[in-house]
């Protein structure tokens, strides 16, 4: 009987405990859900906007579909290796327009396509020598020894 006891007096301190606790989110009235929704949409943006101002972006879909996208524009104009996988799958996406991938290329190779996030002034940076960062081929250190030397 003791057993039913402390059941019951958890089975009520459960129930007060809910009883005091908001309803959930899809039983609140539409109007307190709407604004719910727009503040955290709000939130969300800010959250992006601030992260992109301080050169971290978020990795959201759109940035991230940007960043391939400022990608293949980059292999497309330098004519690097996998350029022409690019304009093949162009060509698919627009196989009704087959001048396209080419004059995509042009475009490409003119300046005429910018991009959005891989700007020159950001590979410019990334790829530019730091006084803070070795070179790749300092992370080996010579050993001073006699012919043969091997490097550790």
């Amino acid at each position: 009987m003791e057993d039913t006891g402390r059941i019951t007096r958890l089975y009520q301190a459960i129930t007060e405990a809910s009883s005091e606790r908001e309803p959930p989110f899809r039983d609140r009235p539409i109007e307190e859900r709407r604004a719910y929704l727009r503040e955290r949409a709000r939130a969300y943006r800010a959250k992006g906007k601030a992260s992109a101002e301080s050169g971290r972006l978020e990795a959201r879909g759109g940035t991230i579909r940007d960043a391939l996208a400022d990608a293949a524009l980059i292999l497309l104009a330098s004519g690097a290796p996998g350029s022409d996988a690019i304009e093949r799958l162009l060509g698919i996406a627009f196989s009704g327009r087959p001048g396209v991938p080419g004059t995509v290329r042009a475009k490409a190779r003119a300046g005429a396509i910018k991009p959005k996030i891989l700007t020159p002034e950001v590979l410019r940076d990334a790829t530019s020598p730091s006084p803070d960062i070795p070179p790749a081929d300092r992370h080996r250190r010579r050993v001073a020894c006699k012919p043969p030397c091997v490097s550790e």
